[in-house]
């Protein structure tokens, strides 16, 4: 994705703790993830919590979770096929349709 030096983006995330994890990081000697999008010039969003209906890739993975359950893999290679065939199954309108 190229935008310009001044460009905003946009980044949407849940509200798992990870994602504000700034002890972790400063015990780590890195910056905290809102210091570096600071820093990239882009701009986090927070989903509000336990709202997973709001979270496009909630809907991307449904999908892929069902065709999980409805072929069963037993190995790693099966598992791999099942995969590839559930996000094959996503359709470009459901996808434009899940991050409007």
């Amino acid at each position: 994705m190229k935008t310009s030096a001044n460009e905003k983006r946009h980044i949407l995330l849940d509200n798992v703790r990870i994602h504000h994890a700034v002890k972790a990081l400063k015990d780590l000697g890195l910056p905290s993830i809102k210091e570096l999008a600071e820093q990239k010039n882009i701009v986090l969003i927070y989903l509000p919590p336990y709202t997973p209906e709001l979270n496009p890739t909630e809907n991307c993975n449904s999908v892929i979770k069902s065709f999980y359950r409805k072929h069963r893999p037993r190995t790693e290679e099966e598992l791999r096929k099942v995969i590839e065939e559930g996000i094959a199954e996503l359709k470009k309108h459901d996808l434009r349709n899940y991050f409007k």
